[in-house]
């Protein structure tokens, strides 16, 4: 289910809640902060579904701090294979 949410390109996590509670039309949103560097959800979706993703683009994923680890390292064996090189899949991704 993942995989075909992502495939579609429209994932839907572009935010993150900090406090539950209701949201009407009209109502404001604060950005809180911004991490260098970043991604943006294409950028990702295209690493996580591209056949022969982009180099430079896999190589600033990994310093992503905001993406799950598991994804990073995904993102690191795909640039290792890229460079033919073996992976370990329990090796931190930075």
């Amino acid at each position: 289910m993942i995989d075909r949410l992502v495939r579609s390109g429209r994932s839907g996590f572009y935010l993150s809640v900090i406090e539950e509670g209701e949201v009407g039309a009209g109502d404001e949103f604060e950005l809180l902060g911004l991490e260098e560097p970043t991604l943006t959800i294409g950028e990702i979706n295209e690493l996580y579904t591209a056949k022969s993703p982009d180099r430079e683009t896999l190589q600033r994923s990994l310093h992503v701090n905001l993406l799950p680890e598991s994804w990073r390292m995904r993102f690191r064996a795909r640039l290792e294979d890229m460079d033919g090189r073996k992976h370990d899949r329990h090796t931190s991704p930075v």
